[in-house]
């Protein structure tokens, strides 16, 4: 027994290098990647069918939080439903001597499965474990892309919620992140040979600035020489004279 123990102990820790010198976890690796997955899937339509379900209920979702009360719609059904429970019961005493709503009162409450409870907050855990571990990997910079994205993204978010509310700029940013990679799968030829293009041309500009930069250079160099070359030649002789009033004192 005491050796099953130390052998249990002893066992390596399931963690491995994700090739930055960071620690990772192999079920947060796995979890992660299968999460990475479905979402690459779903915003490059690998399967139209379901990025168009995933695109169209997660806008209506955003929509519909903002113009339909679902707060004030779920206490409205519920106290409808207490009310009418209550009115039943009372109406039932008064009127037969027996509660309307307690002839339906089921002999066993519903419950949920417990299995099915775990197995939901074991997924939704996951989930935020998931969104927790990529902020942090977004904010220790293992991909320099990918933090000058969220940089440029959310610094744009904070000029752009001063004027336009919040679920204006959620649904820009879900249509963005599906419309996008839709849109560079269609038209990646083109988009690819604009882009080299423009490259070129930063290049191109960058080395006439380079170029231009460097005769002004040459140039405020040679008139700062002949600017200050006749003060230079005047100082021995300032230098010389000044020592021979010296001596003679």
């Amino acid at each position: 027994m005491s050796d099953e123990h130390h052998h249990h102990e002893s066992a390596p820790s399931e963690t491995s290098s994700d090739g930055t010198g960071v620690i990772v976890n192999q079920e947060q690796g796995t979890e992660g990647n299968n999460y990475h997955s479905l979402l690459y899937r779903l915003v490059t339509w690998k399967d139209p069918r379901e990025s168009a379900i995933a695109f169209s209920a997660s806008a209506f979702l955003i929509v519909a939080s903002h113009y339909v009360p679902l707060v004030r719609y779920g206490f409205k059904l519920m106290y409808l439903a207490f009310g009418a429970t209550v009115l039943a019961e009372m109406a039932g005493k008064y009127t037969v001597g027996t509660g309307l709503t307690s002839k339906f009162r089921p002999a066993t409450y519903f419950t949920i499965n417990q299995n099915s409870l775990e197995r939901f907050l074991n997924d939704a855990a996951k989930l935020i474990n998931f969104l927790v571990i990529e902020f942090q990997r977004v904010l220790y910079v293992e991909n320099v892309n990918v933090t000058g994205a969220a940089f440029v993204a959310t610094f744009i978010s904070y000029w752009f919620v001063k004027y336009l509310p919040l679920w204006v700029l959620v649904l820009a940013a879900d249509c963005l992140a599906f419309v996008s990679p839709l849109v560079y799968s269609k038209n990646k030829e083109l988009i690819d040979a604009y882009v080299d293009r423009s490259a070129e041309m930063a290049q191109q500009h960058a080395a006439q600035l380079k170029v231009a930069a460097a005769k002004h250079a040459e140039t405020a160099s040679a008139s700062l020489m002949n600017l200050v070359s006749p003060y230079v030649a005047r100082l021995p002789a300032a230098c010389g004279g000044g020592q021979k009033t010296a001596e003679v004192n």
